[in-house]
């Protein structure tokens, strides 16, 4: 073998294994690029559900405070009308009927 003929095989095989490595990295790329976007993907679509749940959290929180609200409006109301039903009968008691005192 000449060195010449050495020279252009390992040439020419070092050429191939560079283009197969550069197909083979391509090809590696193009996956980790597919990877990449359905993970991008992924990340986007749980950010929109993420973002649509918080919203109904706080509509429910929204309607946790109202029900809350109205509870202690309830309550409130339930002491009123106590406070009527004992002062009625006071005020019965002590009024003065004008039919009499005239």
């Amino acid at each position: 073998m000449s060195p010449a003929f050495g020279s252009d095989l390992l040439y020419n095989w070092l050429g191939h294994a560079t283009i197969w490595l550069l197909l083979l990295s391509g090809k590696d790329l193009l996956e980790k690029d597919t990877k990449l976007m359905s993970l991008r993907l992924d990340v986007d679509r749980m950010t929109a559900e993420k973002t649509d749940l918080l919203a109904k959290i706080e509509a429910g929180e929204g309607a946790n405070t109202a029900l809350q609200q109205l509870k202690e409006q309830n309550v409130s109301m339930f002491c009123r009308s106590q406070k009527f039903d004992r002062l009625v009968p006071y005020l019965l008691d002590h009024s003065v009927d004008p039919l009499e005192s005239a």
